[in-house]
């Protein structure tokens, strides 16, 4: 697995910061497994470490324009994920001690936001998105980015020309964030999703 320098991070950062998903991307794929690994270990399970992943990188995208004045990048994303572990080893314990209903209601968060998005289930939004296109859209959807299939072998397949494919993909990716986002109730690119939730 490659590794970034604190010079490397610094730039991908700053890219990142302008919205540049492809630098999410990168740190994305030398970090991820890296933290799973880590939360794996601390809490004992894989799905909870998934969630906990998922929602630093949220984190990530959501406090981008912060990540310049960050000292160090990959520090900083193992603290909050050291604290989003430990936030829920903590409800988990409460959660234990006590029986009655009333416990949920009374936890609060500090950030409803992501409290929100861990409880969601993100793939799950975005198949209920891919659902809402239409037949031809959603079929050109799930063989590009489920099958990582290029415009022209769409276009092969379905017998269509690769304008038509290229337009229908963009269509039915702005269909899905805009499902996505009315959801979640926040602004999130459909295609940092994919990338999270591991499509």
């Amino acid at each position: 697995m490659p590794r970034f320098t604190k010079e490397d991070y610094r730039l991908l950062c700053q890219r990142i910061s302008e919205s540049d998903e492809d630098a999410f991307r990168q740190v994305f794929h030398v970090q991820n497994k890296v933290l799973f690994a880590f939360l794996n270990r601390l809490l004992g399970s894989e799905e909870t470490a998934k969630e906990i992943v998922q929602e630093v990188f949220l984190r990530l995208w959501m406090h981008r324009v912060n990540l310049p004045s960050i000292e160090n990048p990959e520090g900083w994303l193992h603290t909050v994920a050291a604290n989003l572990a430990y936030s829920h080893l903590r409800r988990e314990a409460r959660a234990a001690s006590y029986k009655k209903a009333q416990l949920q209601a009374a936890e609060g968060s500090a950030d409803q936001t992501f409290d929100f998005l861990e409880k969601k289930d993100l793939q799950q939004l975005i198949h209920e998105a891919v659902l809402q296109l239409p037949p031809s859209r959603q079929t050109i959807f799930r063989l590009s980015k489920w099958e990582q299939l290029s415009r022209k072998e769409i276009a092969e397949k379905l017998q269509l020309s690769e304008n038509t494919v290229r337009n229908q993909l963009a269509m039915a990716m702005q269909q899905i964030q805009e499902y996505i986002n009315r959801k979640l109730a926040i602004a999130i690119p459909v295609s940092l999703l994919l990338i999270i939730c591991g499509h």
